[in-house]
């Protein structure tokens, strides 16, 4: 009985790569640019300092994964954009399970002013996630 479990296990499994196959999307996720649901900024911060700020989020799925967070800066406009990619990948075997994220992106050294924090998504949704001070190092 055991043995007749494992080949039909196999099998199906088997089944289900074929069609996973023929479809080409199971091993190319889509790359999705999707806002944090929250961004950590610490203390202000001396021009003399490496800054870092923190962004994270949540995925209600195993279908998504965290992908590359970047960070440009427009030291002229004092706007930090964000840039958050998730992968999704397109399967009919998606756990329900609540998946957390956290990046860390590093700065460097910013110019003294106080900077806005925007990040966009795909479809060109902005937020505004605050603010973050650099103040010059005596």
């Amino acid at each position: 009985m055991k043995k007749y479990l494992f080949v039909v296990t196999v099998l199906l499994g088997l089944i289900h790569t074929e069609f996973a196959a023929a479809s080409g999307n199971w091993l190319r996720p889509e790359v999705l640019n999707v806002v944090p649901d929250r961004v950590f900024i610490s203390t202000p911060f001396d021009s003399n300092e490496d800054v870092e700020i923190f962004i994270g989020g949540q995925f209600l799925n195993s279908c998504f994964r965290a992908g590359r967070a970047t960070a440009q800066i427009d030291s002229d406009r004092k706007i930090i954009y964000i840039n958050n990619e998730v992968y999704f990948y397109e399967s009919s075997w998606c756990l329900q399970v609540v998946k957390s994220y956290v990046h860390t992106l590093h700065l460097g050294f910013l110019s003294p002013g106080t900077y806005q924090i925007i990040s966009w998504d795909n479809r060109g949704q902005e937020r505004v996630f605050g603010e973050l001070s650099v103040f010059l190092a005596e």
